[in-house]
């Protein structure tokens, strides 16, 4: 029987973890990273307005804005985790690609080699809501680039609940 993680868990030190998460609208689609350390500190936050509201293509948008935001800022031992599971599976070789994101695979495959260690992972969304709540809230506040936790409402910050405007 497969278990599900129902917690958020910090990673081991001294890697850190990006959450990752997409929001689609109708001509226009949004991404969020948030990124903790092994004692779950929040080290940064990242949104960014994406020109395709296609959904497998905003998530995987996502996944590149996380790896983007590592390399920029030299963290070499990464975890990814992603409520996108197609995506995931298909990074780790377990699935096919989904066609309308080689692009986008084929970019975040050049930026993998700058990490000492790199592992993209699912995460079912109950353990996902921060990275969820940040994009939904990013939308409603047109708030895209780097974030400070004092920019974001503490009813988004939340790891087990979801925001609602």
């Amino acid at each position: 029987m497969l278990e599900l993680k129902t917690l958020r868990e910090p990673p081991p030190s001294p890697w850190i973890k990006i959450n990752v998460d997409a929001a689609v609208r109708t001509t226009e689609a949004a991404g969020a990273a948030v990124v903790r350390d092994h004692l779950g500190r929040i080290l940064a936050m990242k949104t960014e307005l994406f020109h395709n509201p296609e959904p497998v293509l905003a998530e995987a948008n996502a996944m590149l804005l996380a790896l983007q935001f590592a390399r920029d800022n030299y963290w070499s031992s990464v975890v990814i985790e992603s409520d996108c599971l197609i995506l995931v599976n298909g990074w780790n070789g377990s699935s096919e690609v989904p066609w309308q994101s080689d692009h986008i695979f084929l970019r975040m495959r050049d930026i993998a080699p700058h990490f000492s260690n790199l592992v993209i992972t699912y995460v079912p969304r109950v353990c996902n809501y921060f990275a969820h709540n940040l994009v939904a809230w990013a939308y409603a506040s047109s708030s895209f680039g780097d974030l400070t936790l004092a920019e974001v409402p503490d009813s988004v910050c939340q790891d087990h609940t979801q925001w609602t405007p």
